[in-house]
């Protein structure tokens, strides 16, 4: 799989009017529909999203493997989360 632009991502907006995601190489997305400041800033903050799921998916799983399972959330929260990062991984829409 392509491996998305690294974050940080940020939100810019053109004298013009539109709105754009930046990183630190450079642009990530145009939006220029309904609502589209609103979903740059989302997008923006799409990198910091996916790596703090996966921080605490890897939380949970050490939770569990050192004796702490009923501290830890169940399969029915925990399936959701490893199913929507294995659709990124695996470059899923």
């Amino acid at each position: 799989m392509t491996q998305h632009t690294p974050g940080p991502w940020k939100l810019n907006k053109s004298p013009m009017g539109a709105t754009f995601v930046m990183s630190t190489e450079g642009w990530v997305a145009e939006l220029s529909m309904l609502n589209s400041e609103a979903n740059a800033r989302l997008i923006a903050k799409a990198p910091e999203m996916l790596a703090m799921l996966a921080s605490c998916l890897a939380y949970f799983d050490d939770m569990r493997n050192g004796g702490y399972a009923a501290a830890t959330p169940d399969a029915a929260w925990t399936a959701p989360i490893r199913a929507l990062l294995k659709d990124i991984e695996e470059g899923r829409p």
